[in-house]
């Protein structure tokens, strides 16, 4: 068994970031549709900003189900530039509500 071959396939080929503020009607949504995608290797950083509604909720049911979601909920607005340092992908998506329309 290669080890090194094995740590290979487990490294996303894109993270995808995505801020989010009281999404709970979309997230859902968004989420299904990224995790249908017929490309597998990615990982999704959701970064919450402080939401009030169910979106913690929703975010965390899907980090449960699928190893491919980090959900990180700041305890206030925050701004995603911090990204890079969460990400292991070799390229960098930012998903915006523009995307999510």
């Amino acid at each position: 068994m290669n080890t090194t071959t094995n740590a290979k396939e487990h490294i996303p080929k894109v993270s995808i970031g995505m801020p989010i503020y009281n999404g709970e009607k979309l997230i859902r949504d968004v989420l299904d549709s990224l995790l249908g995608q017929t490309f597998a290797y990615f990982e999704l950083i959701i970064s919450d900003n402080a939401s009030t509604d169910s979106t913690s909720e929703i975010c965390n049911e899907y980090a449960k189900k699928d190893k491919r979601i980090r959900y990180i909920r700041q305890p206030s607005y925050w701004l995603f530039s911090q990204r890079k340092y969460w990400s292991c992908g070799h390229a960098i998506l930012m998903l915006s509500r523009i995307h999510l329309c």
